[in-house]
């Protein structure tokens, strides 16, 4: 397992540059579409880490549509308030509130429980 090693990462030019990997791996009856926020903030991770999280949601939605569908990545500036956070329960305390990065996914799963929604990155971790 190798140390994370964070930098400043544009998430818009990792999205572009794997976006033909994504898609290869995604199959012929998954289309992979992007939505990216054109002046998205740089965010510090480990772009690595980050590449194989695209990775994983894209093979996952592909195993959670086995007829065909489409995937699309989306990238956002987004302020994640108490509101927010009360909405999503599910988000570790950690994250609660704050102001971030997000990076959310919308496929056309119809397998059990609800498509992964959000993975938040924030600019001080």
């Amino acid at each position: 397992m190798q140390p994370l090693e964070s930098e400043l990462v544009d998430l818009n030019d990792l999205v572009r540059t794997t976006e033909q990997e994504l898609s290869a791996l995604a199959g012929d009856r998954i289309a992979v579409a992007t939505a990216l926020e054109p002046r998205f903030s740089p965010i510090t991770a480990d772009p690595r880490e980050l590449k194989q999280a695209l990775l994983n949601l894209v093979l996952n939605a592909r195993d959670a549509m086995p007829d065909g569908g489409k995937i699309t990545i989306e990238t956002a500036n987004v302020v994640l308030d108490e509101t927010y956070a009360a909405d999503h329960r599910l988000m570790p305390r950690s994250l609660r509130p704050l102001g971030g990065h997000g990076h959310r996914d919308r496929d056309g799963c119809r397998g059990p429980g609800a498509p992964v929604r959000a993975v938040l990155h924030h600019p001080r971790s």
